[in-house]
């Protein structure tokens, strides 16, 4: 059996696809060690994992710098609180690992892309192979249907379009210039040469790099490397759902089920619950809200409460989405790729991370309709949930990408790939993998 170092930052959005595949390696014999911040000692030991906290590594300045991207709008701030999060902590990295290679002894790191330690210095010093991650569906590594870093475009449609993509994808690598040469003085304080390329685009020259969701909902990209794998949804919990609350397993359903959710993370105002309340509680369907448990509902000015609303705090997903019509969210990758696991259609209002992106492909793919957080009102929101609930399209697409999902094998599939990649080859698809394999093809 194999040994596997997780590298994660102790974020929910980061945690949950980790936790689903280290927790998938385990049950299949192999050992996992993850190095994480404090907080996420209990959930290594409910799953069996071997942890190393953060030492060197500030998790309290990382959760304080997230939460000030957040909210920051200035380029300046946001290009200071990125190098915080992705340069200034390279050195902590290696600091904490370094111990923790020389004892544990890792057949294959497994490493969050945010944290670069183990990509710039650690792929090349080491004799250890470096695997990627993602927490989000839309995959970064460049292209033409790749993400924008802070812009929020469709798909790339035509000749002119590709190229306009491409010029500002070029005005994006110029301003990062100065996060190279940062990059770069590290890796030569460690005797490595200096990468020609952004660090995104490097991760794809790692032998592997495992994609949450599947290519259909993602464009169905054709330009990326053959160590790109999309393993399908990866889950927190594996095994049953979990026992759905009291008043869920009560529940009766005499008409369409809508639920709306701003994540468990959402710091901005609550447009899409406020939306929610005025939009939608006359119609003749049950409506249920989530604030996250950061949030209390007497602190959202949402007003006076429709009796077809329930609110909570939180309600697990597995339980609730078998009962679910459609999804109103602001478009994190689990939620998203949750609801179509089930074949919900969706309606999205996103804000910021991997949100934009989630919209336009839920969108582009048919399967739910997008309304920027700028124009989410109660009527608007109102009408594009009656026609999801109304036009039968809308569920057969979101119906085709949940079946992308399910064809594959999620967290024990990403796990196969890893155990290939322990065991000194290439990570090579697999069972249900086998048709949605790449051609090692890069433009």
């Amino acid at each position: 059996m194999a040994r596997f170092l997780f590298a994660v930052l102790p974020l929910a959005g980061h945690l949950a696809p980790n936790l689903a595949v280290a927790q998938a390696l385990r049950q299949q014999g192999h050992q996992v060690l993850l190095y994480s911040g404090a907080s996420v000692a209990d959930a290594a030991a409910a799953r069996d994992l071997d942890f190393a906290p953060f030492i060197a590594l500030d998790e309290e300045a990382i959760h304080g710098t997230i939460r000030e991207i957040a909210i920051a709008r200035a380029p300046w701030q946001l290009r200071r609180l990125w190098r915080q999060i992705l340069i200034e902590s390279i050195e902590a990295q290696l600091s904490d690992l370094a111990p923790l290679l020389d004892t544990w002894q890792p057949d294959v790191i497994v490493c969050d892309p945010l944290l670069w330690g183990p990509i710039v210095v650690l792929h090349e010093r080491e004799p250890i192979p470096v695997a990627i991650l993602s927490y989000v569906a839309a995959c970064v590594l460049p292209g033409d249907d790749a993400p924008l870093l802070g812009l929020s475009l469709p798909a790339a449609q035509g000749g002119a379009m590709r190229l306009a993509r491409r010029s500002v994808r070029w005005l994006i690598d110029q301003v990062a210039t100065g996060v190279r040469r940062e990059v770069n003085a590290i890796r030569q304080r460690f005797a490595l040469p200096p990468i020609p390329d952004s660090v995104t685009a490097y991760t794809g020259r790692l032998p592997l790099y495992l994609m949450p969701g599947s290519r259909d909902f993602d464009y169905a990209r054709q330009d990326l490397p053959a160590s790109v794998h999309y393993v399908g949804l990866l889950e927190w919990q594996s095994g049953p759902p979990p026992a759905p609350p009291a008043w869920l397993q009560a529940y009766q359903k005499e008409r369409p089920l809508v639920y709306v959710t701003e994540g468990s993370v959402h710091s901005r105002q609550p447009h899409l619950l406020q939306a929610a309340v005025n939009g939608l509680g006359e119609l003749p369907i049950d409506l249920i809200l989530t604030t996250g448990r950061h949030r209390h509902v007497g602190e959202l000015s949402l007003g006076p409460i429709p009796a077809n609303v329930r609110v909570e705090s939180w309600v697990p997903h597995r339980a609730l989405f078998p009962h679910v019509d459609v999804v109103v969210t602001t478009g994190g990758s689990g939620t998203v790729l949750g609801a179509l696991a089930e074949n919900i259609p969706l309606v999205v209002s996103p804000t910021d991370w991997d949100q934009p992106e989630n919209a336009w492909r839920v969108a582009a793919a048919g399967a739910g309709i997008r309304i920027a957080a700028s124009r989410c009102t109660g009527s608007r929101l109102r009408a594009a949930v009656e026609a999801l609930l109304t036009d039968a399209s809308y569920r057969r697409a979101a119906q085709h990408l949940g079946e992308s999902l399910r064809k594959a094998d999620g967290a024990f599939e990403a796990a196969h790939l890893l155990a290939q990649l322990a065991n000194g080859g290439q990570a090579a698809p697999s069972g249900a993998m086998v048709e949605d394999a790449y051609q090692e093809t890069l433009s």
